[in-house]
């Protein structure tokens, strides 16, 4: 399987400390923003973005001695045949921040998407509309079955040191979709306790509002251009 890989070297991986949610005061002067419209992400996904075009390889990031890797997702559409892609886009980003979000809130596994894609769309920061539908689901299959690796080398004169830490990014998923009306039934994801523990332990806070228009306005580069911004000043 080929891999494919990009690679930038910053000065140092960032990643803050747990954050208690029941410290955050209102309108934080970081982010000039209420509570509830704070979202999360952890480190891994701070530091190391998703592809932004569709990838049907393993998708390989490299930031210092840290190096990532996602191997694809399994995908089904009504009618078609099952593919594996990496999760992608604005789309993925957007999915992956509501559940880090809606984990770290309620600090629990089990994500409950809605009784319907739209309301699924309006809790994501997702705008309808064309093609939306088929292209959300595609990612949200992505992510839940995607795999993670997280690879930490040291090596200096005398030793070499290798670690690793791997994870499924759902655990479980079910989603029910009606082809008639062609809409998303009552569904609900429980992701992995490892991803769990990393969004408890190491979660970047973000304002979810500002995210979700930079990322409709102006695409999912915009987007991580933010991120990177936003952790290294605060």
């Amino acid at each position: 399987m080929e891999i494919l890989t990009q690679k930038y070297v910053p000065e140092k991986v960032n990643q803050q400390k747990n954050i208690d949610l029941t410290k955050i005061p209102e309108g934080t002067v970081a982010f000039n923003a209420p509570k509830e419209e704070l979202g999360f992400l952890p480190w891994e996904f701070v530091n190391f973005s998703l592809p932004l075009r569709s990838r049907k390889n393993i998708w390989v990031r490299e930031n210092g001695n840290y190096r990532l890797e996602i191997k694809p997702g399994t995908v089904k559409a009504v009618n078609k045949e099952i593919e594996h892609i990496v999760p992608s886009g604005k789309y993925a980003r957007l999915i992956n921040i509501f559940l880090c979000t809606s984990v770290k809130r309620n600090k629990s596994r089990e994500i409950y998407l809605g009784d319907s894609f739209n309301e699924f769309l309006k809790k994501a920061g997702i705008k309808k509309g064309g093609q939306t539908y088929k292209q959300v689901f595609r990612q949200l299959q992505a992510l839940a079955t995607s795999t993670v690796s997280v690879i930490t080398t040291v090596e200096n004169e005398d030793v070499l040191r290798i670690g690793d830490l791997g994870y499924r990014i759902g655990a479980k998923s079910e989603f029910w979709w009606d082809k008639k009306d062609n809409d998303l039934l009552p569904s609900k994801i429980v992701i992995s306790q490892e991803y769990f523990e990393s969004i408890q332990n190491s979660a970047n806070l973000i304002d979810f509002e500002k995210y979700m228009y930079l990322t409709a306005t102006a695409g999912a580069l915009a987007s991580d251009v933010y991120m990177c911004l936003v952790t290294k000043m605060y």
